[in-house]
């Protein structure tokens, strides 16, 4: 029984204790340690050949160092669970995968760091506190700072509070835009986003006509024509179309049926507003021209600005088509609405104080 023990015993450190172990090479090593059971069996080794140790100590050591099937897991050094990971990472480097572990890693390092940084998270009522001394102009910049100053934006109460701080009696305002009509939340955002442009200074700049050709036709390349009319005006003609930009959150609502839920907040929707997207392109001329009522429903595909015949004003040709771009990659030119002579062209966005808003 003896005799099985000590080959048992040869075998163990044999195949534990290896120079390849120890040696240069790209075998991991795990994290360095020597395991218990090698650690002791080297020391008794080293013992023996040293001759410090009797024959009592020998059998001591061959009953104390089992063989591997022998022992009980106490008698093993498990190492923990975060060190094992960290060496299965390390033979996946060393093997050549280090573009996932380097991955992998890095993940869990910035949650580390995020979880350690944390941050700071401000009451709701600060926001709320903040959003009184936001411009108008600067709206999107201050909803765009964190979720909660988003939210401020949302409320009723925000839109009242901002409308409140540059209403004046005397400036004369429509009847849709007067301070009983900003108590009815429906479409409350619109009609206040409407007066600001008549009250605040930076956004009444913004409106001002600038000079009869300064806007850019073709910024309404792709947009739908919903109407034309034209208006005499002072020996003038003026000539609108009113165009609208498709929207992918429009087509979803409007192929979208409508639900009980809708009815019910139907009349406290604050983002209502029946004109998001539109956008009236307003040509005075000094002559009457015809205009193809069948331009309704196309899509403006192009827009070409030329001189007239005389040299003296501008000639303006706009073409519509039923789609964008036709099946042979050009845009199809279907119907044509020809302005000549076109003395001023201007654009009214919905915002607009010269837009004409349905009342």
């Amino acid at each position: 029984m003896a005799g099985k023990r000590g080959k048992r015993r040869q075998d163990y450190l044999a195949n534990d204790l290896t120079v390849y172990d120890f040696a240069n090479s790209a075998r991991p090593v795990g994290t360095g340690r020597i395991k218990k059971g090698a650690a002791n069996s080297t020391i008794t080794e080293v013992k023996n050949l040293s001759g410090g140790a009797g024959p009592s100590s020998k059998m001591k050591a061959d009953d104390e160092e089992l063989s591997w099937f022998d022992k009980d897991v106490d008698d093993f050094d498990i190492p923990p669970t975060d060190s094992i990971e960290e060496e299965e990472e390390e033979e996946e480097n060393l093997e050549g995968n280090q573009g996932a572990s380097s991955r992998h890693r890095r993940s869990k390092e910035t949650r580390s760091q995020l979880q350690q940084k944390g941050g700071r998270v401000y009451p709701v009522d600060l926001w709320y506190l903040l959003a009184g001394y936001v411009h108008p102009e600067h709206i999107h910049k201050f909803a765009a700072i964190c979720r909660d100053a988003y939210e401020t934006t949302r409320k009723y109460q925000f839109w009242r509070n901002l409308y409140k701080r540059f209403y004046t009696k005397e400036k004369q305002l429509p009847e849709d835009l007067k301070p009983h009509a900003m108590e009815r939340n429906h479409g409350l955002r619109a009609r206040c986003i409407r007066a600001l442009f008549l009250l605040a200074p930076p956004l009444v700049e913004r409106v001002q006509p600038k000079g009869p050709f300064d806007t850019d036709v073709d910024s309404l390349i792709g947009y739908r024509c919903l109407l034309v009319w034209h208006q005499p005006s002072q020996g003038k003609w003026h000539f609108c179309f009113k165009l609208q930009k498709p929207s992918l959150q429009q087509q979803k609502s409007n192929s979208r049926p409508a639900y009980l839920e809708d009815v019910k907040t139907g009349y406290n929707n604050l983002f209502y507003n029946p004109e998001e997207g539109c956008t009236v392109l307003q040509v005075t001329s000094t002559h009457f021209a015809a205009t193809s009522p069948h331009v309704m429903g196309q899509v403006l595909s192009a827009s070409h600005m030329t001189l007239s015949h005389g040299f003296r004003h501008q000639r303006l040709r706009l073409s519509f088509d039923s789609s964008r771009v036709s099946e042979s990659g050009s845009a199809g030119h279907a119907f044509e609405a020809v302005l000549d002579p076109a003395i001023a062209i201007r654009i009214f966005h919905w915002w607009d104080p010269n837009y004409p808003f349905p009342t």
